[in-house]
């Protein structure tokens, strides 16, 4: 089942379970993430700000509370977040980016490196390791990244030989075919999810496809919207920077360079009910 397809039956369940309890902190939750999925983000932030003001220590909340707003006070609730759940790998991930997108690379290098002691068996976490290192110009630990992954499926497994790869020609030019070679099966595969797409993504841009990501990348927003609403401030992208293509997906897409719409009567009575 699509997102698309999903999306009512999530709203359904949620409207019963409020109708039972209005102070039902999960089914505002993902009636805000069911907003926020529809670009409804003004409607989104007003359901999450119920849902801290019933419950302020859900770290959830906090994390899909930033979501929707500006990078520095987003990176306030993830910090929170990650306080409240420290063994929460979407609180250190999100952290991760946050930092990433406000430029703080060293920062971003303590919930990374956290990521990876709570989930080294998948490849995004790897992958956002080995990122943060070379933004830092760490390119040998970018490469010892991935020595830190253990993956258990085999798309795992390939995408982390494919990073290792990727990285190691950074450092030796020699194996920059080699790791094109690796990535290009990768990108063809059937069985890549969203965060599949991107860490493929990532290794494209690393090994300089710039193209073929522009290609991709249409497609991957319309697929996951909130991974490409800091399109103008991720450092993943600033190879794409300045092409037109580029440009037009961040007018689409991109949150972070935009004011949030005013709520409607609706969403603002609803934040705002007991």
């Amino acid at each position: 089942m699509s997102l698309k397809e999903a999306l009512p039956k999530v709203r359904v369940e949620a409207n019963k379970a409020l109708a039972l309890d209005p102070r039902n902190v999960a089914a505002l939750l993902a009636l805000g993430n069911a907003d926020g999925a529809e670009g409804k983000r003004a409607e989104a932030k007003a359901g999450y700000e119920r849902a801290l003001a019933l419950d302020p220590s859900n770290a959830i909340a906090h994390l899909d509370y930033a979501i929707t707003l500006p990078l520095q006070q987003a990176q306030a609730q993830n910090l929170e977040a990650v306080r409240l759940d420290p063994d929460n790998a979407t609180a250190q991930s999100n952290l991760v980016v946050t930092e990433a997108d406000l430029g703080e690379y060293a920062p971003a290098l303590i919930p990374a490196q956290a990521l990876m002691r709570l989930d080294p068996t998948s490849a995004d976490s790897a992958m956002g390791l080995a990122q943060t290192y070379a933004l830092l110009h760490r390119d040998a630990d970018a490469v010892k990244a991935f020595d830190r992954a253990q993956p258990k499926t085999e798309l795992a497994k390939v995408l982390i030989a494919a990073g290792r790869l990727t990285y190691q020609s950074v450092l030796d030019p020699k194996l920059h075919a080699q790791a094109l070679a690796a990535v290009e099966a990768l990108r063809q595969r059937t069985d890549l999810d969203p965060t599949s797409m991107r860490d493929v993504i990532q290794l494209e841009l690393a090994l300089g496809q710039n193209t073929s990501v522009l290609e991709q990348l249409p497609k991957y927003c319309a697929s996951i919207r909130v991974a490409c609403g800091d399109l103008s401030v991720n450092p993943q992208w600033i190879p794409l920077r300045g092409d037109p293509r580029f440009q037009a997906l961040v007018k689409q897409y991109d949150t972070v360079s935009k004011p949030a719409p005013a709520a409607s009567a609706a969403a603002a009575s609803a934040a705002s009910s007991p």
